[in-house]
């Protein structure tokens, strides 16, 4: 079995950088001024950009025009502190990916079917963190294609028909990863649980079924040995796709279960 720890989660950002305006090299364009009025980026948006690409604090949003470390700066210089990007792992604008990022787009951006010192020695750097076993990687360009990549091996890896998912789960944009992500199914719009996914409880502590420190880990991963159970039951096999959405204080016993019942499959 292969589990998916998908976070998508703010990381806590120790750094907090500054920028020296006599060194080009990176620097971050600090000016505010922009050319069209709010409103009129408010109708431009409405007209040409798809209703289904959400708008936050919509029919008020924030207009952001700069972002910097852990916080983002909107068209009045008024700052906020970001704690919903999942993308700036090490905060936004950081000088040394920005330096990073402009030394490569002006050397080479290409794909990976040519031969590359870098791709090759990020391949080992990266594998070199990851246990013995596991030695080979495939480079990505989304999350979303990551999943639906990853669901492909599943299925090929052990012939898995089924998925087990957990409420409030989000994995991709994907046809394949919004088909197992509850975020997705079950909104009003979507396509509803499909046959094959196979859905358990969030395993909150804080507002879920189980809340007990000492026996909610086990509770909640019963839900997963069950759901395996009444799937191999039907002469199927299953994948399990672990991922929490919001930021939850989960039980480790759960964690640790989850693990343990790769031996089930």
């Amino acid at each position: 079995m292969i589990i998916f720890l998908i976070h998508n989660l703010l990381s806590l950002l120790l750094w907090k950088g500054t920028y020296d305006d006599d060194d080009d090299d990176g620097k971050y364009v600090k000016e505010d001024k922009v050319a069209l009025a709010k409103d009129d980026i408010y109708k431009l948006r409405k007209q040409h950009v798809s209703e289904s690409c959400i708008l936050f604090y919509d029919p008020n949003p924030l207009q952001i025009v700069r972002a910097q470390g852990t916080y983002m700066y909107d068209e009045n210089g008024v700052e906020y502190l970001d704690c919903i990007n999942n993308v700036c792992h090490v905060g936004h604008c950081h000088p040394d990916v920005v330096r990073a990022g402009q030394k490569q787009m002006a050397a080479l951006n290409t794909n990976s079917r040519y031969l590359s010192e870098l791709n090759a020695l990020y391949a080992k750097e990266l594998t070199d963190t990851f246990p013995e076993e596991l030695d080979t990687v495939y480079f990505m360009n989304s999350g979303s294609e990551a999943t639906d990549f990853a669901m492909e091996l599943c299925r090929v890896w052990n012939d898995a028909t089924d998925f087990i998912v957990v409420e409030s789960g989000y994995h991709g944009h994907t046809r394949s990863a919004t088909s197992v992500s509850n975020y997705k199914y079950s909104h009003p719009k979507g396509i509803g649980q499909p046959d094959f996914v196979q859905q358990m409880n969030l395993p909150d502590m804080y507002r879920g079924d189980h809340r007990d420190p000492e026996t909610a880990g086990k509770k909640y991963g019963m839900q997963v040995h069950d759901l395996i159970k009444r799937v191999e039951g039907r002469g199927a096999k299953v994948i399990i796709l672990y991922y929490y959405y919001y930021i939850l204080l989960h039980p480790l016993t759960f964690i640790i279960l989850v693990f343990q019942l790769q031996d089930l499959l």
